[in-house]
């Protein structure tokens, strides 16, 4: 599924050429509604039993939908996690996702710690998607938002050690050289949305607070230098 959410470059060109060249190809241009408007409408489109998300500036290995299916067949998995690069302008760097158990109530604490809540590097069974959709009203850790839902869900994980996604970063284009107040306004509101999703369970509350409250801390320390 190929949703143009906007673009006014050359990209509704590219999507109707492949749409052309491949039956299976399903295309939709939207009103720019920004990331979580484009993804919700993939996943109101989407019929297969899996789901997973790629953005348009990254891409991906070719065979990593048929091994992170048939890993999801084997192990009857509802959510497989797999590793995943980060590439720069001057580097590949590898990453790894291993949860240190395969439960989802950890998997979602160690999304506050060391693994990525992004859905990228993630194949999630359609089921577990039908009524959960990425807030429009954020534009930061939007993609930790539905995971955290997913999880709460208490799917069964699977873990696939190995690399497939490509997640692009523009070195020159650093959130930290971008930081302003409304940043930090945007920050909490985050911290708020999440305390509403954890407002009934003290473990996973304590474990947000301490983590993000860091992140909130060291971006507006950020904000105050460069504005300085």
């Amino acid at each position: 599924i190929l949703v143009n959410d906007g673009s006014p470059d050359k990209s509704e060109e590219i999507c109707k050429e492949f749409f052309k060249r491949d039956s299976r190809i399903r295309y939709v241009r939207q009103v720019n509604g920004g990331l979580s408007a484009a993804r919700n409408t993939g996943i109101d489109l989407a019929t297969g039993d899996y789901i997973t998300f790629v953005d348009p500036d990254d891409w991906v290995e070719l065979d990593m939908l048929e091994k992170l299916y048939q890993n999801a067949l084997d192990t009857s998995a509802d959510i497989v996690i797999c590793d995943y690069f980060i590439n720069t302008n001057i580097a590949q760097k590898y990453i790894r996702q291993a949860p240190s158990v395969l439960d989802a109530n950890t998997v979602l604490i160690e999304f506050f710690r060391h693994l990525h809540g992004s859905c990228c590097n993630k194949l999630v069974r359609r089921k577990f998607c039908e009524d959960i959709y990425f807030p429009k009203d954020i534009n930061f850790c939007e993609d930790l938002i539905f995971s955290v839902c997913l999880l709460k869900k208490k799917p069964q994980i699977s873990y696939l050690p190995k690399a497939f996604y490509h997640y692009q970063i523009d070195v020159e284009g650093s959130i930290v050289k971008s930081v302003d107040k409304s940043t930090i306004n945007a920050d909490l509101h985050l911290y708020d949305y999440f305390i509403s999703l954890f407002k009934n369970d003290i473990l996973l509350l304590d474990c947000f607070k301490r983590s993000f409250s860091l992140i909130i801390v060291e971006r507006s320390f950020c904000s105050h230098v460069l504005s300085s």
